[in-house]
């Protein structure tokens, strides 16, 4: 059988667009095997993102959880200092207290039948002086 020249272009031209097709097929096949392996790969980033996220809030809950630890530690010494500092400052206004009374009971001292001590001279030598100066 002999074709003529016609009928081997149009084999051509049919056998060129089975080509083409087949092509066009394979790349349409390729295209959806790239969406889906975008898909999939969006998908594996999402997870990843999520099991990052996750960590880190993890990471920032147990940094938050020792920093708490240490606040509580710094309050509680807080605390005691202040504790022992209002016990100091008792025990001194306790100590001034007791100072400010012997020192009433010393200007309003008097010897028995006497006048009392003058509240401006201080020392043994204003009480001899009074006592025996009269």
């Amino acid at each position: 059988m002999i074709c003529s020249p016609k009928i081997r272009t149009e084999k051509r031209k049919s056998s060129a667009s089975v080509s083409l097709r087949l092509v066009l097929k394979l790349i349409a096949k390729s295209l959806e095997e790239s969406k889906e392996l975008l898909t999939f790969a969006a998908e594996t980033f999402q997870i990843i993102a999520i099991m990052t996220t996750v960590e880190l809030r993890t990471s920032i809950m147990e940094e938050l959880d020792q920093m708490s630890v240490e606040m509580l530690e710094s309050v509680s010494k807080y605390v005691k200092r202040l504790r022992h500092h209002t016990r100091s400052a008792r025990k001194v206004k306790t100590d001034q207290n007791k100072r400010e009374a012997a020192m009433l009971f010393v200007k309003n001292l008097s010897v028995q039948g006497g006048m009392p001590v003058p509240a401006e001279e201080r020392g043994v030598e204003a009480l001899v002086n009074e006592k025996y100066d009269k």
